[in-house]
């Protein structure tokens, strides 16, 4: 679990230069610092990229991700390089549910491959959308968003979905590891 690793042991900061993406001077320093992990928030073909070039560079600890890595794209562009890094899922893969496995297999059948994190949330976003105007009554504006105001634990494929007065949605994020080019779920953080 990732609550049981504790605190890391060596921590330091570097910011990669987005004029010189190609500049191992970051790599060599992670290389020199000998971290527990590397966070490392880029974008999907950056990401793929600096990961391929660390791995080569024989940076072997685990890397954080961002929710973007879910994406067919990424696993495929970084290959092996991936293996071992940990995302912030937009959806557990093979589904958290019968709703989630269910929609898995569905996709997964249509479109022949695994659903990405990108179609589970815009299909939870079009459910939970008719369930609102369903609850207002209406298509209207301020009736829609004081239904979606009110929506609590909406049974979302992607989990349970809460929306609060602001708009800000809450619901689990499931915590993945890439694993022989697939995203295998750990475990569930839950707000």
């Amino acid at each position: 679990r990732i609550s049981e690793l504790g605190r890391p042991r060596n921590f330091f900061r570097s910011v990669v230069d987005d004029r010189h993406p190609d500049d191992m001077r970051v790599i060599a320093e992670v290389k020199r610092k000998s971290p527990d992990v590397v966070y490392l928030p880029a974008p999907v073909g950056e990401a793929a990229e600096i990961l391929k070039r660390a791995r080569q560079a024989g940076i072997a600890v685990p890397f954080l991700g961002t929710a973007s890595w879910d994406s067919p794209e990424f696993l495929e562009t970084a290959g092996e390089a991936a293996n071992g890094c940990y995302i912030p899922g937009r959806f557990h893969p093979g589904g958290a549910d019968d709703a989630g496995k269910n929609f898995e297999a569905k996709y997964s059948m249509r479109h022949n491959k695994p659903a990405a994190g990108l179609a589970a949330l815009g299909f939870d976003a079009v459910v939970l959308l008719r369930n609102a105007i369903t609850r207002a009554g209406s298509t209207d504006s301020a009736a829609l968003r004081k239904a979606l105001a009110e929506t609590s634990q909406f049974p979302g494929i992607t989990g349970p979905i809460t929306v609060d007065p602001e708009m800000a949605v809450t619901k689990p994020v499931p915590v993945l590891k890439i694993e022989g080019g697939r995203l295998v779920f750990i475990e569930e953080l839950r707000p």
